[in-house]
């Protein structure tokens, strides 16, 4: 058994160690095998965290911390956090040797607990984490159906209730980075240089995080710089044509100077006139949480400038051959459709940054997106010198090359959204449509979404006094069907003697996965009138002194109102009416006389019940205390 955990981010490296807890102080592991047939899979685990300073070790409290699907929390005074109940076959996928995960993004909101702290003790507001949570099989034998009782996927028996430690390490935001950069051929200042500070984030890729532009004395600086982290720096000539880079570590609680003296610690640029231009850099970053409060602008910075041409020409729509041909903006989900989004584009006065403009209006929060590029699209991309656009020793994921696609998600509003307001409709599906034994009932509501949008909605089921259990999830309609069942209205079995409610209620689900408060609960019962549909004369034995009725109802019946004698009458204008000399309740019975059905039997005198006289029965009610059909409760002998 192993987790498996994967970290991307665009501002901060974090270390995250992932393994299986034996014994833990902070929370316990229950180990459960599921059944041997692993159809359908229902796995949970358990995230456990701790966040904690790179430089001091020191853990970190009030940090909020989210997981799509579960509230947030806050870190403890040891920086620890907990989710529990974390499903793996939420969005699952089945890979080699029986392997089954999920992925998650972990967000760290450093917002709150930098508020009111001294500038020397903050750290950068956000960061993230992608986590793949893994479970292997027991590999325990065949479940596919190959011998004995056996059935199902194939697969081998999962295990349940495992549980991943995560380790959060982040530097204060106290260091700077400074220095001077120099021309290759003089050694002399480069004035009006432009400096790229850029980090390796977990994947190795390079995301641009700040620029600063030298001074006259080719002097640069980057100010509140995280500790311990490690960079690269690039720069390029104010003409494009001189070309430097170092890699460096800020060491805890120091400064980082690139001195032009030291061999070591300078950045020198040299000619790179016959460099091929290059993506070096793109905000926002593959696999970055955005914010979609505000328009998205994705910005591209090549190397160079690049030679415009028809095809760079952006301000055409779609279908004029141009590079806007080539790039789309695509919805992958959570929504509730997907497909592609409108943009717009620009080129910066320098040709050397191409701008991809998304209106917020056109997002959505807590969903996934892609831009994707056409094949050969890099090939169309020069410098005035005729190279054509190339990778860099560290290529950036979404830099036109390979069509590899940037993926980002968007930060979703943590709001719940309100309470949706339920209602039966009995116009489609009016109340007889339920009975004693169950039926259909027509449920619809309604949710304000002007504050927090709705992804889909969750229906819970109540049976009588027993708990609200989820019935269904992942609703995309604001209306539903749903069958009472067979039992659920009584206690079950042929002859029950009690009746009960089933209850319904709503809850909303944000698009960030967040979920809402509980509707009101709409309650159903059987409203549906107990019938007469049968009744038979029977002489017992040949007896001189009386005679047996037997009367078949369509529901059970109260006992006490069944045996009633009061209840009953049989008789015509013509004739003395029969004496009811006593009743009994049978309940359920499926021997003749009759037929099956719920029988009521009552005494009368031998003889006394002739043809043509009418059976009456009144104010017997059925087990929900629903009296006799007027329309259906005589009976003509």
């Amino acid at each position: 058994m192993r987790h498996i955990l994967r970290k991307v981010k665009p501002w901060t490296a974090i270390v995250l160690t992932l393994a299986l807890i034996g014994v833990q102080a902070c929370d316990s592991v229950n180990k459960d095998v599921s059944s041997e047939n692993p159809d359908p899979l229902s796995l949970t685990g358990t995230i456990l965290g701790k966040v904690l300073d790179r430089c001091t070790g020191a853990p970190i409290a009030n940090v909020r911390v989210s997981v799509a699907g579960k509230s947030a929390v806050n870190s403890n005074a040891n920086g620890e956090f907990v989710f529990r109940d974390v499903p793996v076959n939420a969005d699952y996928t089945v890979g080699g040797a029986g392997t089954i995960w999920a992925q998650y993004t972990i967000l760290f909101d450093f917002s709150n607990y930098n508020t009111g702290q001294p500038d020397s003790l903050q750290y950068p507001q956000y960061d993230h984490s992608m986590v793949d949570v893994a479970f292997v099989d027991l590999n325990d034998g065949d479940n596919d159906g190959g011998g004995g009782d056996e059935s199902g996927s194939g697969l081998d028996t999962p295990v349940e209730g495992l549980v991943s430690h995560v380790q959060i390490e982040i530097g204060k935001v106290t260091s700077r980075i400074s220095g001077t950069v120099v021309d290759l051929a003089t050694y002399a200042p480069a004035a009006g240089a432009i400096v790229y500070l850029k980090n390796v984030n977990a994947i190795g890729n390079l995301a641009a995080i700040a620029t600063a532009v030298t001074d006259q004395s080719g002097v640069y600086e980057f100010d509140r710089v995280e500790n311990g982290e490690t960079f690269v720096l690039e720069a390029f000539s104010s003409n494009q044509g001189l070309y430097g880079a170092r890699n460096l570590t800020v060491p805890c609680g120091q400064d980082f100077y690139t001195n032009p003296q030291d061999t070591s610690r300078r950045i020198v640029m040299s000619d790179r006139d016959n460099v091929a231009p290059f993506v070096s850099g793109i905000a926002p970053a593959n696999n970055e949480d955005v914010d979609v409060t505000n328009d998205v602008l994705f910005v591209y910075t090549f190397s160079e400038p690049i030679k415009q041409t028809p095809y760079t020409n952006t301000s055409l729509p779609k279908g004029h051959n141009t590079i806007i041909d080539d790039i789309n903006v695509n919805f992958n989900g959570l929504k509730r459709t997907a497909g592609p989004v409108p943009f717009t584009a620009t080129w910066s006065t320098n040709f050397d940054q191409l701008t991809v403009f998304v209106r917020a209006a056109d997002m959505v929060g807590a969903a996934r997106y892609s831009v994707t590029y056409a094949a050969g699209m890099a090939s169309k991309l020069t410098d005035a010198k005729g190279n054509i656009l190339n990778n860099v020793a560290t290529p950036l994921v979404g830099d036109f090359l390979n069509t590899e696609p940037l993926n980002f998600t968007t930060r979703g509003n943590a709001s719940p959204p309100a309470a949706p307001v339920l209602k039966r409709d009995t116009v489609l599906v009016p109340v007889t449509s339920v009975n004693w034994n169950g039926g259909s009932v027509r449920l619809k509501w309604t949710v304000d979404e002007s504050q927090v949008h709705v992804r889909h909605f969750n229906l819970f089921k109540k049976i009588g006094d027993g708990p609200f259990d989820l019935l269904s999830t992942n609703v995309r309609s604001i209306d539903t069907t749903v069958t009472v069942g067979a039992n659920d209205l009584h206690s079950g079995g042929q002859d029950p003697w009690a009746s009960q409610a089933v209850h319904y209620y709503v809850q909303a689900v944000s698009v960030n996965l967040v979920p809402g408060p509980a509707s009101n609960v709409i309650s159903v019962v059987d409203q549906v009138r107990p019938t007469l549909t049968n009744a038979v004369i029977n002489n017992p034995g040949g007896s001189t002194t009386y005679d047996y009725v037997y009367i078949l109802f369509s529901e059970p019946l109260n006992i006490t109102t069944a045996e009633t004698a009061s209840n009953y009458s049989i008789s015509d204008n013509n004739a003395t009416p029969a004496n009811v000399r006593d009743v009994t309740y049978l309940g359920f019975d499926n021997v003749f006389p009759g037929g099956a059905g719920y029988k009521v039997r009552i005494t009368v005198d031998n003889g006394s019940v002739v043809p043509g006289e009418v059976l009456t029965v009144s104010n017997v009610q059925d087990l929900r205390g629903n009296s006799m059909d007027t329309n259906a409760n005589t009976f003509t002998f």
